[in-house]
């Protein structure tokens, strides 16, 4: 039996404080405020993106780590989990999700 290590080197909170200074000073029309940011995790990789700063949310089927750290928590992937997110912060209506058949 073969053992694998796997190391993420990259640390996805650091680009993303990189980047956003950057679009302020292009004048980016997409240039937001640190705390608009939003990332989804599942797994203990994607704890480097999780941050305070910013809305971090955990998918149902993750880690528990992870669910520790996240701002919230919605359902699984297999259960529409980012709907259910956009949903419970208001980023899409009910009747939006409706008219566009993903509910």
């Amino acid at each position: 039996m073969q053992h694998y290590v796997i190391i993420q080197y990259y640390n996805y909170s650091i680009y993303i404080q990189r980047i956003h200074p950057r679009l302020i000073e292009d004048g980016d029309f997409f240039a937001r405020m640190l705390k608009d940011v939003v990332v989804f995790g599942d797994a203990v990789n994607d704890l480097v993106m999780f941050d305070d700063r910013w809305t971090s949310i955990a998918m149902g089927n993750g880690c528990q780590e992870l669910k520790d750290k996240a701002g919230y928590v919605t359902a699984a992937n297999t259960d529409d989990g980012i709907l259910k997110a956009c949903l419970h912060y208001g980023w899409i209506t009910e009747e939006r999700a409706r008219e566009c058949g993903w509910i």
